[in-house]
């Protein structure tokens, strides 16, 4: 069998696989399974190629998943030929190959698109989907969410799911079952961090960032990654472009992210 799962969205594009693997990890254990990282390294393809050749009364049955595939390594590398044969072999194999992209291959290799071959895209969602995933991605974590929190966490993720997914994981590990709950002597996090982004005077930041720094006691390195959303799309490259020299300098050593967000909010 031949999987391609491609799509920009590489959070829910790895827990398709990872809930394959976990399938058959259960019935089989960690023997036959074999992950080609194939990013530049041509050299991950020959070493599945030798993995699926041996076989062993152990481990009948092999899943191989290729990472980070791309079809123009096998052009550049004049293996294009070689990839088709190996997946027109496990089209109807009982072994599993599944190949995990970015970007949907085109035309060229097309043998991708042949029947016998399974795909399925995995786009960045939009507004009405990330909302969905939020609401389910909680629930998963037994964490109950009210729709203005819901929209907070979309507000200052946008569709990273990856950062989505991270932020419910702390919260869930943190024992804290109903998110955002009000308080009435600590201003919330999510209110705050919007207030820095979004806040026309110097005083308003400095205070959303004194809230958070002093009374929440927030990791200022959170704080940080958190700001790479929530801007007016205009504005949004400027934004994280100026994001990006605070990280290099922050983990060059010349400033620390309690700096960062100082100049930020005085900026």
């Amino acid at each position: 069998m031949v999987l391609l799962f491609y799509g920009r969205d590489s959070y829910r594009r790895k827990r398709k696989i990872d809930e394959i693997l976990e399938a058959y990890r259960d019935k089989r254990g960690n023997l036959g399974v074999f992950k080609a990282d194939l990013e530049d390294n041509i050299e991950a393809f020959d070493q599945s190629v030798e993995f699926l050749k041996n076989q062993s009364l152990f481990d009948p049955l092999k899943i191989v998943v290729f990472k980070n595939f791309s079809s123009s390594l096998f052009k550049v590398s004049k293996r294009t030929k070689e990839l088709k044969e190996l997946v027109n072999l496990h089209k109807d194999s009982k072994d599993t190959l599944i190949f995990s992209a970015e970007t949907k291959p085109t035309a060229d290799p097309k043998f991708f698109f042949d029947e016998g071959i399974k795909s399925q895209e995995f786009e960045e969602l939009d507004d009405d989907g990330i909302l969905k995933f939020i609401k389910s991605e909680a629930l998963k974590r037994g964490l109950k969410l009210k729709d203005d929190q819901v929209f907070l966490i979309k507000d200052n993720f946008g569709n990273d799911t990856w950062s989505i997914s991270t932020e419910l994981d702390k919260l869930s590990l943190s024992g804290e079952k109903t998110f955002l709950e009000k308080r009435a002597d600590l201003p919330e996090y999510y209110q705050a961090l919007n207030v820095f982004k979004s806040g026309r005077s110097i005083g308003h930041r400095l205070w959303a960032l004194e809230s958070m720094l002093s009374q929440l006691k927030e990791d200022p390195a959170r704080i940080f990654n958190g700001l790479s959303y929530g801007r007016p799309p205009m504005e949004q490259k400027k934004w994280l472009d100026l994001l990006a020299d605070y990280d290099v300098a922050v983990k060059s050593g010349k400033l620390d992210y309690e700096e960062v967000l100082t100049d930020l909010a005085i900026d």
